[in-house]
């Protein structure tokens, strides 16, 4: 897959609808400015994938963040000899976020569902803006509570429906 620069200059008419689009659009540019966007997607790469390609792998180096600009993928785990959906993303979300926390291992593979034009960004980039970069990592820090908290409720949901062991059956 080929990555470039995502170069746009945001001085045509429809480059600044497109920037206004991206402000209220995506999660990760919540409370930033127009140009405090236009920085991020300056250090950031653009790519396309097609249908049914694979864009991380699971178990593979995190080493980017990226941002869905347009399309949906799913993510999904290797379980057994099984894949697993765990949920279903779209334009606007973001995914690969833990990768700028803690450089670990993929936990998931993400693969496109439909066409997807994607931002991605290395923490290396993000710690090279320092506004844009607190205001990044304030919104990752948003984006993991929130899907803690439902992680949360689906594990409490699986343990309501398990049988209770300390619960006499007879």
């Amino acid at each position: 897959m080929t990555w470039s620069k995502a170069n746009l200059a945001f001085e045509t008419i429809q480059q600044r609808q497109l920037l206004a689009k991206l402000a209220s659009s995506i999660q990760m540019f919540a409370e930033f400015s127009q140009d405090e966007i236009i920085e991020f997607i300056r250090h950031a790469d653009k790519s396309v994938f097609k249908a049914g390609n694979l864009i991380i792998r699971e178990g593979e180096p995190g080493l980017f963040m990226y941002i869905i600009v347009s399309g949906s993928a799913k993510i999904v785990k290797q379980v057994d000899d099984r894949e697993e959906c765990l949920t279903v993303l779209s334009s606007g979300e973001a995914f690969g976020e833990m990768a700028l926390i803690d450089n670990m291992e993929r936990s998931a593979s993400v693969k496109a569902i439909s066409d997807c034009t994607l931002l991605r960004i290395s923490a290396s980039s993000v710690r090279e803006m320092p506004t844009v970069g607190t205001k990044t990592y304030r919104n990752i820090a948003m984006l993991l509570a929130q899907r803690l908290r439902y992680s949360n409720s689906l594990a409490s949901l699986l343990l309501h429906k398990l049988p209770n062991p300390n619960e006499n059956t007879a």
